[in-house]
């Protein structure tokens, strides 16, 4: 590998680690403000949602060429993010852990492969692979992560159908918490989706 494609890997990473927070703080902001108590508000959060994607896209007008394609690509970025989260928060679980991990791998995807676009023609290809390699570590994460929740799961169940006593409200957040201590990167959002639910200041 030359030191030019040796560059544009550690460049691509690093865009997407830094977009990756980019998008946690963005879309939990988003979030924090849309809880949804039914039907109605629901639908009134996703049309925030989609009413910030376009004045965020309508700013990108201002940019030129390259800077204009990443900015829109971030903006709705943000926005599919914000709506896989807000899924997840009406019905939570393994399927829309999941949703919002690969809304996330997807997400950081088509940013990172617009701002390959503006690379130079000999490092090009590289960084698109790069982008594509570590959307795809993402979405194989978040299937071995959603098994790994299934089965917590289905344990707990077996637990308290075998007449055994059901975890206390207590013992389900202090079990949420560890799970959340497993996540990287989504650990701090993941604690406070968990706070969420179970009322923790």
């Amino acid at each position: 590998m030359s030191m030019i494609e040796t560059m544009n890997r550690k460049q691509v990473v690093g865009c997407l680690a830094a977009f990756g927070l980019a998008l946690a703080g963005g879309a939990s902001a988003l979030g924090s403000n849309t809880e949804p108590t039914g039907a109605q508000a629901f639908k009134a959060a996703q049309q925030r949602i989609q009413a910030q994607r376009k004045t965020e896209t309508k700013a990108c007008g201002r940019l030129k060429e390259n800077a204009a394609e990443v900015c829109g690509a971030e903006a709705n970025a943000r926005a599919a993010l914000a709506m896989a989260q807000l899924e997840a928060q009406r019905e939570p679980g393994p399927d829309a852990d999941h949703a919002v991990k690969n809304a996330r791998a997807e997400a950081g995807y088509k940013v990172a492969r617009e701002r390959c676009d503006a690379a130079p023609k000999a490092t090009r290809k590289a960084c698109i692979a790069q982008a594509k390699d570590t959307r795809d570590a993402g979405l194989r994460q978040a299937d071995v992560e959603k098994v790994q929740q299934e089965l917590r799961l289905k344990a707990a169940g077996r637990r308290e159908g075998q007449g055994q006593p059901a975890k206390t409200p207590e013992e389900r957040y202090a079990a949420q918490k560890a799970y959340c201590g497993l996540q990287g990167i989504e650990r701090e959002h993941c604690l406070a989706e968990v706070n969420r639910r179970f009322h923790k200041s």
